[in-house]
């Protein structure tokens, strides 16, 4: 008895085609939502501030990352019951930028949640200094205007050269 097997792999080579160019998600304040502010500062320049902590022209800031430790902290909780669902798994392999567009949603939320709840799950934010307290005009840390929460963003780059 013989038996002949044949593998149509067009569908396989146009899949690894879409991810041979290594596209990726950036998060953050990008090119276009990096406006100056009233106070002439751009939203790069506090994000930076906060995001690593300062001392200067507003005296010293404590670290308050709504970056880095939301997206290292709650991120591949997040992240991780999306990868569980079925659609997750057609997307991946069907359409990489629709993949792509929801990891960059959920990067969205988990920061969003880190200025909703002062911090990650994990990493709280410092208190305000009651200097601090008695010029803010809201309670909330780092959303006194929405300004800099509002600047970000995410994008897809198609990778590659």
């Amino acid at each position: 008895m013989k038996f002949d097997i044949k593998f149509d792999t067009k569908r396989l080579k146009a899949i690894a085609k879409q991810w041979k160019k290594n596209p990726y998600v950036k998060v953050g304040i990008l090119a276009g939502k990096d406006d100056k502010r009233n106070d002439g500062q751009t939203n790069t320049q506090i994000a930076f501030a906060h995001e690593f902590g300062s001392r200067g022209r507003y005296g010293s800031l404590p670290e308050r990352s709504f970056l880095r430790m939301p997206i290292q902290d709650d991120f591949p909780t997040v992240f991780n019951q999306y990868a569980k669902s079925p659609e997750a798994s057609v997307d991946f392999v069907r359409n990489p930028k629709k993949f792509l567009n929801v990891v960059g949603e959920l990067a969205l939320q988990v920061i969003d949640d880190a200025f909703a709840n002062g911090g990650s799950s994990k990493t709280k934010w410092a208190e305000l200094s009651e200097q601090a307290k008695a010029t803010k005009k809201v309670d909330q840390i780092l959303v006194e205007t929405g300004q800099l929460r509002d600047s970000i963003s995410y994008e897809i780059e198609n990778g590659g050269k």
